[in-house]
């Protein structure tokens, strides 16, 4: 089977990286001493899934060939940055559900590409199942999308502004009934998302084992975390997952661009240290001014989302994923 770094490290941070953190939210939220654990754990992940935004300033400012294609790009567009501070409040707090949702694209997207990956390695076809593996993706992630959706409109905004507190806290976020009609339908959904996935794969002459197992694993981890996890729980596992497939694709794309006199192990304490120093500064800034603070966060998601899709875009001449 085709890889696309290697057997351990794919199997790690790909292919059954949905499975096993499963297993770790499951084994936290059934043992009362590690569940005790979880709101502090909550927060070194969320510290974690932040610092990934700042990733993609590797990609972008950190690689000369990208940098210099979109040099007007890369030096303009942090002023978005200035534009979302001077917003009201409350438009920007509507800015930040919207672009949480955004986040969701932009995860199964991310998703999509590594399946399209594999898909090519096995068929080295670009085009083909294309539409369906994005239609699959997309699927995925519906029920995130009811929930923080939900979410979005149940929360008590001047509560919230009062308070303080950052946005997105988990305890704002009420259970989902297993039972309820909108949760059978999404069920219902993803069921018909699993068994296309199946007759495709079966139905298909050269099929990519390994794009079969990441989205399969992917799909129920996903949907079993909403049945058995609470939801802060279920939405915290989908971050980490994001985040920890983020890391592993950065390093592994741009290690040549940055470190190139250094050791790998030099290279990859500089690589992680630099980008949890710069999350750290922009946390106390949160913690000094606020609505600042949270601008700037709101304002480096996006320009994750947009640097990313276009750098995507320009390293896929020959591979269409």
């Amino acid at each position: 089977m085709s890889y696309i770094v290697n057997k351990t490290q794919d199997s790690l941070f790909v292919l059954f990286l949905p499975i096993i953190l499963l297993i770790f939210f499951l084994s936290i939220n059934y043992s009362l001493p590690l569940n005790n654990m979880f709101a502090p754990l909550v927060s070194l992940i969320i510290y974690f899934d932040f610092s990934h935004l700042l990733l993609v300033f590797w990609r972008s400012h950190g690689n000369p060939k990208i940098f210099t294609k979109f040099r007007r790009r890369m030096l303009f567009s942090p002023l978005l940055i200035l534009g979302l501070i001077l917003l009201p409040s409350h438009l920007l707090f509507y800015f930040a559900c919207l672009v949480a949702l955004w986040d969701l694209w932009h995860i199964s997207m991310q998703n999509f590409g590594l399946a399209r990956i594999y898909e090519v390695k096995a068929t080295k076809d670009a085009k083909r199942n294309r539409l369906s593996d994005k239609l699959i993706h997309l699927s995925i992630f519906l029920i995130p999308a009811f929930v923080l959706t939900r979410f979005t409109i149940s929360l008590d905004i001047e509560e919230l502004f009062a308070s303080k507190a950052p946005w997105g806290e988990l305890n704002y976020i009420s259970e989902l009934s297993s039972g309820s009609t909108q949760f059978i339908i999404l069920g219902l959904i993803f069921s018909a998302t699993i068994v296309i996935t199946l007759v495709k794969a079966f139905l298909s002459k050269d099929i990519s084992r390994n794009k079969l197992i990441f989205t399969l694993a992917l799909s129920i981890s996903i949907f079993l975390a909403f049945v058995f996890l609470p939801i802060e729980q279920a939405i915290t596992m989908i971050a980490l997952l994001h985040a920890l497939q983020y890391y592993w694709i950065v390093w592994h794309k741009e290690k040549a661009h940055l470190f190139t006199k250094l050791s790998a192990i030099t290279s990859l304490l500089i690589f992680i240290l630099v980008t949890f120093l710069c999350t750290f500064l922009i946390y106390l800034i949160v913690e000094e001014w606020f609505e600042v603070g949270v601008a700037m966060i709101v304002a480096i998601r996006i320009l994750h989302f947009w640097y990313d899709g276009f750098i995507w875009s320009v390293r896929s001449n020959d591979l269409q994923a």
